[in-house]
């Protein structure tokens, strides 16, 4: 059975595809990589006063963006509770436009998918509001700056979720306009949170971005040459061998294995760009994940499983192009 399935492969034209180039983020939509979050935590002066006895609560809502695995925006919201003499649900609010810096993807190598544990650098300017009673007066505004560190906790396989610490100083820049716009420590506060925030999927059916393979315009011309060789090869075997191609299904097969310095489980699933896909798909190529027929192989040759060895083999004559799955194995 063996021997036939690789004759087989070797009329269908097989190509072995060496797969090592560069690398591109997939997942850069604008409806990519959106998240919406809530937190909740306290807040205490920076100076003069107790860190623990003057903590009140604080909550928090907050929707982001991320334009990269390194840097995004956020559009933040945080009410503090009990933090005047004012009688009002809040006592003050802050909605900052936030700057997002993830620290471990710019020091670091994003591997494309998000690391159980990061740390994101945060800064921004934002609207300080002062609620007040009638009988303290009238509400204030004042301009405020944020900055602080989210460690972040990204969560199960998908990495849909996100819990993190989130400690950040918040200064009041002007006293409520009161004053110069400078940095006072006597008009900062600390505010510590816990987040929890849920990434929503993208377009390349993930909750991130993920890794590519880039092919440019003349690696794809490299290509199509090839397949159009391989076309040739087997239509001139089928001459000379007087091959019946009545009951012959014949297939191109291109095999990939990309990212080979990295460890098999730590590799993107993105095997084959997706020029690649699209070229299959027109030319009626069959694909394969190298790891995925070492994998085959090597089950077939332990266990000389007949049945398996013919499921597999029958894939390569499906009349269907695309990236081959392997049948599952004990």
């Amino acid at each position: 059975m063996m021997k036939k399935i690789f004759i087989s492969l070797f009329l269908s034209g097989v190509f072995m595809y060496h797969t090592n180039a560069q690398t591109a983020v997939e997942g850069n939509k604008f409806l990519d990589n959106w998240s919406i979050g809530i937190s909740a935590g306290g807040t205490t002066p920076l100076t003069h006063h107790s860190f623990f006895g003057n903590m009140r609560p604080i909550t928090g809502i907050e929707l982001n963006k991320q334009l990269t695995p390194v840097f995004g925006f956020g559009l933040e919201a945080v009410g503090s509770f009990n933090t005047s003499q004012s009688r009002t649900i809040f006592d003050r609010s802050n909605v900052s436009l936030l700057g997002l810096v993830n620290l471990n993807n710019l020091l670091g190598t994003y591997t494309g998918v998000p690391r159980p544990f990061e740390i994101e650098a945060v800064a921004g300017i934002g609207w300080l509001h002062y609620y007040m009673n009638r009988e303290t007066g009238s509400d204030q505004n004042s301009m405020s700056t944020k900055l602080g560190l989210n460690f972040n906790f990204n969560l199960g396989e998908s990495k849909a979720w996100t819990l993190a610490l989130k400690p950040a100083l918040v200064y009041d820049m002007n006293a409520m306009g009161s004053e110069a716009v400078r940095f006072h420590s006597g008009r900062a506060v600390w505010e510590i949170s816990v987040g929890l925030k849920y990434h929503f999927g993208c377009s390349n059916g993930k909750h991130h971005f993920t890794k590519v393979r880039a092919y440019d315009q003349q690696e794809v011309d490299v290509l199509n040459a090839k397949i159009n060789q391989l076309h040739t090869h087997a239509a001139t075997y089928i001459t000379e061998n007087d091959v019946d191609i009545e009951n012959l299904s014949i297939s191109s097969v291109l095999f990939g294995n990309a990212f080979t310095a990295m460890p098999p489980e730590q590799r993107d699933q993105e095997y084959f760009g997706q020029h690649v896909y699209k070229i299959a798909t027109l030319q009626n190529i069959k694909l394969v994940r190298t790891p995925d027929l070492f994998s085959a192989a090597l089950y077939i040759k332990d266990t000389q499983d007949q049945a398996y060895a013919k499921q597999c083999y029958d894939l390569f004559f499906d009349g269907k192009s695309g990236q081959i799955e392997f049948p599952k194995h004990s």
